[in-house]
């Protein structure tokens, strides 16, 4: 009954952090400095044969150490995420450039309502992989409404990596909140 119940406020916590990530998205930009000054948050980073943890507060970043990517090396990882772990901040997972696809597109301004379903369904078209193979998140770099165009960024990163990812985290006793591309 207690994991069941550990679980149940996991998801809760994941949930509200995105919440609150997507709120923040709202303020406007005069604004979002002052308010995320104080944001706090870890991040795993895997690269070429190492892993890393960094500390981001705001808009710094300090690393606070760097292990080779062995078996062994997944409680060096874990004791320094525990370490950092002052106010239970979320842990980013972050992929090395190599892992993953970047795409600027330009798109009809009319697809921004859709925008999810039309990047899952135009998936292979606009990039080497298959939507059920991949995992994607995008976000809108700019829009011309004279034109009804928009710019958009598309971050893809196949399924298999990220699930590979996600289980050296897990080796390293972290649960990441989000991941993204380096």
């Amino acid at each position: 009954m207690a994991s069941l119940f550990g679980l149940l406020r996991h998801q809760l916590q994941v949930f509200f952090d995105w919440w609150l990530g997507e709120l923040a998205g709202l303020i406007p930009a005069r604004l979002s400095p002052a308010v995320r000054r104080d944001r706090h948050r870890l991040v795993l980073a895997l690269g070429d044969g190492a892993i890393s943890v960094a500390e981001v507060v705001g808009e710094r970043e300090q690393e606070l150490g760097v292990a080779p990517s062995e078996p062994g090396q997944a409680t060096q990882i874990a004791g320094l995420l525990r370490k950092a772990r002052r106010r239970k901040s979320p842990i980013t997972l972050r992929l090395a450039p190599g892992m993953g696809l970047r795409k600027v597109l330009e798109l009809p301004l009319a697809a921004r309502d859709d925008l999810d379903q039309l990047l899952r369904f135009e998936m292979d078209r606009l990039t080497p992989f298959r939507s059920e193979d991949v995992v994607f998140a995008h976000r809108v770099l700019d829009s011309d409404q004279e034109q009804r165009r928009m710019t958009v960024e598309l971050q893809v990163a196949p399924r298999a990596m990220v699930e590979q990812a996600l289980a050296v985290a897990a080796a390293c006793k972290a649960t990441p909140t989000r991941v993204e591309l380096a």
